[in-house]
């Protein structure tokens, strides 16, 4: 039962460092678990903005209740080796796009500190994921939590990262950016206010993320000028 599935979790997720066999398990199962009970593992309990990484749930089978710890795996886990799982994952499903688990699931395996001798690694795995993320910054449903992440990247105290990934996201932000004012393609989008407000946070976080986004909406401009002047694109370059 899914109760069970999440006392497992929580007892496993110490192991998972030294044990890299049980990560695929791991992942898989966190991924089928029911949303509330998913994300009661990936964040930290406690209302008050307080860092816990245990909580205790009373779960009940048959007639029987118990006590059991449930804990924020998220603070635990080796996170670069739970993305890489993550990433191996969507490699052998072929997966079309993200689902919501999955950008939760990827989101909380970032680590609050990116370890310097990891950045190389972090470029490759953001690289693999990158086609999943802005097809889903589009989403109405997997917008936030697309942008949470590419911000992470983009964002990043090491400057490797972020101007590696903000080099690399070009194309693919182009291409978003195609399919969110594209009449022809047909599938929920998010607003275009969504999209914007994302932009413009970039542009402000530093200068080469400005540079990088302005020559990125002159060229949706060069490319499609109907659909340029249709949008509100020009507001981010005022």
């Amino acid at each position: 039962s899914k109760n069970v599935l999440q006392v497992g979790l929580s007892a496993l997720v110490h192991l998972l460092a030294e044990y890299s066999t049980l990560l695929p398990m791991f992942v898989t199962v966190l991924l089928e678990q029911p949303p509330n009970y998913r994300r009661r593992l990936l964040q930290p309990a406690g209302a008050d903005g307080g860092d816990y990484s245990v909580s205790r749930k009373t779960y009940v089978w048959g007639n029987a209740s118990r006590m059991y710890e449930e804990k924020c795996v998220s603070q635990l886990w080796p996170h670069i080796d739970v993305a890489k799982t993550l990433v191996m994952q969507l490699d052998a499903s072929r997966l079309e796009a993200f689902k919501v688990e999955h950008t939760e699931v990827f989101f909380a395996s970032l680590p609050e500190h990116f370890d310097e001798i990891e950045v190389d690694e972090w470029v490759a795995i953001f690289d693999k994921v990158r086609p999943y993320l802005f097809d889903a910054l589009i989403d109405p449903e997997l917008h936030e939590g697309s942008a949470q992440i590419v911000k992470r990247f983009w964002n990043n105290p090491s400057e490797t990262i972020s101007s590696r990934t903000l080099e690399t996201s070009k194309k693919s932000l182009l291409q978003c950016l195609q399919e969110l004012y594209s009449q022809e393609v047909q599938r929920p989008k998010v607003d275009e206010a969504a999209v914007l407000r994302f932009l413009g946070d970039m542009m402000n976080s530093g200068e080469l993320a400005q540079v990088e986004i302005r020559s990125i909406v002159e060229s949706f401009a060069e490319v499609l000028p109907t659909e340029y002047k249709a949008s509100r694109l020009h507001t981010l370059l005022t």
